[in-house]
């Protein structure tokens, strides 16, 4: 048990629950544990957000804001393709396009598109329409592009939760990106918390998650659907089993909460409450939820036998499908 390097974080052993809320259907989480991490925009924005409350000066070292180069979807996709085959084998990065015409053809067919192009005629397209968009790689290297219009919205954003999610005025105390792992159910787990937040007066702490949406009103309909509720459990299962390497034994719980940002819109902050224990299995209106000690129960029983096709009430009787993902269900506070 204890709190881990934030950059060993990713590298170390444990199960998270991002995969855990799927162990309902084990051939889902196994494709899930085993699939290669898709980088989608509105991840973007979210990690981008959490990175500059975190430490601003990322937003120099780690992003890059601007308004892209335009050139053709096809052109992009050979230039980006060429770019990171390039950079990956360790080969100086230049502004000469045609000094690359060895890896021309492969760029080519990795990216589907211009593959009955010869060299030349290949060559001579990525120079006249390529050019800018090459250039503008080489200088942007490894950082990450962020909109102008994104970025206002993120900064609207910024804004707002800096002021309070920076503040350690006593008797507050705020941790931001903790990584914490320990034994819970005899299964090894480990989560990285968005903020811990402390009141050394009332002797009391909560988990704190941040999320960027481009629905904010509709953010209540997302709880069951994608499990948030079981997520901030979980993460509450961990502050729990630490509470004396946070130097909080003998602190309360209290209910944890949601702070919501849109990253379509500049909008105020929304918080809601996390009114669900999700650290049991329950019903509601009809439907089971996996709740986090069951989830890990059926997690170390299909590690042990080793049977992930079918979930586990299949083999023995008395457990039940939960289903991690479900249509709108209205919650209120």
């Amino acid at each position: 048990m204890g709190i881990i390097n934030s950059s060993l974080y990713r590298a170390s052993e444990g199960i998270n629950q991002s995969y855990l809320k799927y162990i309902g259907e084990p051939s889902v989480f196994r494709a899930k544990i085993n699939a290669v991490k898709e980088e989608k925009v509105h991840f973007t924005l979210g990690t981008f957000l959490d990175d500059i409350l975190y430490n601003y000066s990322l937003l120099n070292s780690k992003y890059i804001i601007t308004d892209e180069v335009i050139v053709t979807d096809g052109v992009k996709l050979i230039v980006d393709e060429l770019f990171s085959k390039i950079s990956s084998s360790g080969v100086n990065i230049s502004d000469n396009i045609s000094s690359y015409k060895t890896s021309m053809k492969s760029a080519s067919e990795n990216s589907g598109k211009f593959t009955n192009l010869k060299e030349d005629t290949l060559i001579a397209k990525l120079e006249k329409e390529g050019k800018d968009y090459w250039k503008f790689l080489t200088k942007k290297e490894t950082k990450i592009v962020i909109s102008n219009a994104e970025n206002e919205i993120m900064m609207h954003n910024y804004r707002q939760l800096s002021p309070i999610l920076n503040n350690n005025d006593y008797p507050f105390e705020i941790k931001s990106k903790i990584c914490l792992n320990a034994y819970i159910r005899d299964v090894f787990c480990k989560g990285e918390l968005d903020y811990l937040v402390i009141n050394h007066s009332k002797k009391t702490w909560k988990v704190v998650d941040l999320k960027t949406t481009e629905d904010v009103l509709g953010f209540r309909k997302s709880i069951f659907q994608h499990r948030y509720d079981f997520q901030l459990s979980f993460y509450e299962c961990l502050v729990e089993a630490n509470l004396k390497e946070l130097k909080i034994e003998g602190y309360t719980k209290i209910n944890s909460e949601w702070l919501i940002a849109s990253n379509c819109f500049k909008m105020p902050i929304r918080l809601i409450k996390n009114y669900t224990d999700s650290v049991f299995s329950y019903n509601y209106l009809g439907r089971k939820y996996i709740g986090v000690y069951d989830a890990l129960d059926a997690y170390k029983w299909h590690l042990e036998n080793d049977k992930w096709d079918y979930p586990k009430f299949f083999y023995e009787n008395g457990f039940e499908v939960f289903m991690p993902e479900v249509n709108y269900i209205p919650v209120s506070n």
